[in-house]
């Protein structure tokens, strides 16, 4: 019985991870040949992982505040949107992302299933930085590796990896040949995404190094000398990307000097609009509806799309007054909460994700863009307080061998 719990957590982590990043990994051609929906096969995959789990063991009581949430989205299901997206948002919503969000009280809950969870977002983001770098660049992916997916997308699945190796890079304990691959790995992704011109995975990525370095338990007695390498290692990627003559990274550091252009001033008069309709809807205009109150018809896509492009905007304009106050509470407590458990490098690397996944949701995206943002805040409350502490059980053989332990 304990073989197969070992065997459903650790299954349920790799597909949660593919889960988060779903979208993105189906869009590969190498990936034509599976007949179902990956996004349908792995939500199944890990749904029946968590099922399984739930009535091996029972984990998962905490779930309540996740639930309780949920619960105060039903509200404005009552104005949804009569729309394709409308239909689409509540449908995810009360699926996929419901389910991305309660997974890790089952598949998240040991050092080991986390390990997997962090080591298979790292594949894929080598796997896309790879892919990416044979299409030529990230501005026209137009090669033969990929087909109908959007680019910021990659520039997120590789920030995702660059975040987890930089901060494991600067643990401590990381033996000297690891730290140097981990960074060198980082460092090409960073080079990939400045010359995407990216911007809001550029932030994200400083965003999600620098808060788990500097604000950490596991780096508390380090935390100087770690945060000042991260930075530099960040400072000579930006200057790399700069000397190579990167239109894209050009665009990334006119952004970072306050440098306006085209996409800043529409996400301006979208945040405008979603200001302007929070003061006059307390309730609400309901989920998928922002563009039926909003001045931004002609930014609107077939079937509606359309969102306000920051995740506490869309929670007030579409989910009123209570419901964004209730999302906004969630997000900074468990936030707070996940920081204060992060006492390995481990689990500060759950840190910086969750810090690079806020500040992508800040940007861009809807609320069910935020797969990894509402597993890392998950997991928050998956530990008791205290209770996670650098293991003293036996080495595992990759350790003995080795390898980083990442805890």
């Amino acid at each position: 019985m304990a073989t197969l719990t070992r065997l459903l957590g650790t299954t349920g982590a790799i597909a949660l991870a593919v889960l988060a990043y779903s979208g993105q990994v189906k869009a590969l051609q190498l990936m034509s040949w599976v007949p179902v929906d990956l996004t349908l096969l792995t939500g199944a995959g890990v749904a029946a992982c968590v099922f399984l789990l739930f009535l091996a063991s029972g984990h998962g009581k905490q779930m309540f505040i996740l639930l309780g949430l949920w619960t105060s989205f039903l509200l404005p299901t009552f104005m949804v949107a009569d729309t394709p997206y409308g239909t689409q948002k509540i449908f995810t919503l009360f699926t996929f992302t419901l389910l991305s969000a309660i997974a890790p009280f089952f598949v998240l809950r040991n050092d080991q299933q986390r390990r997997v969870f962090l080591a298979t977002l790292v594949i894929l983001a080598l796997l896309f930085g790879v892919l990416s770098y044979r299409a030529g660049a990230l501005d026209s992916l137009n090669g033969a590796a990929f087909q109908d997916i959007n680019p910021i997308s990659i520039s997120r699945l590789m920030g995702t990896g660059a975040v987890v190796l930089l901060v494991l890079a600067f643990a401590k304990h990381a033996e000297t040949k690891w730290r140097i691959l981990m960074i060198a790995v980082a460092a090409g992704m960073l080079l990939m995404i400045f010359a995407s011109g990216r911007r809001g995975p550029v932030l994200a990525v400083i965003v999600g190094v620098v808060v788990a370095l500097a604000f950490t338990p596991a780096f508390q007695k380090h935390r100087v000398r770690a945060l000042g390498a991260g930075v530099a290692a960040l400072a000579l990627a930006s200057w790399y990307a700069v000397r190579e003559g990167s239109a894209g990274a050009e665009r990334v550091l006119s952004f970072l000097n306050g440098e306006a252009d085209a996409s800043t001033a529409a996400r301006r008069l979208i945040w405008d609009e979603s200001l302007a309709i929070i003061s006059r809807y307390s309730i609400g205009v309901g989920w998928g509806s922002f563009p039926q109150h909003a001045n931004v018809g002609w930014m609107t896509t077939s079937g509606g799309r359309m969102y306000p492009h920051n995740l506490f905007l869309e929670g007030y304009v579409e989910g009123g007054w209570l419901v964004g106050t209730l999302l906004m509470g969630f997000i900074v407590a468990a936030f707070l909460r996940l920081r204060r458990q992060a006492t390995t490098p481990m689990l500060a690397a759950f840190v910086g994700l969750a810090g690079f996944a806020l500040t992508n949701a800040m940007v861009s995206g809807d609320i069910n863009d935020q797969k990894l943002m509402w597993m890392t805040l998950g997991l928050a409350f998956v530990m008791d307080s205290g209770s996670e502490r650098p293991s003293t059980a036996k080495s595992l053989p990759a350790e003995r061998l080795g390898f980083p332990t990442w805890r």
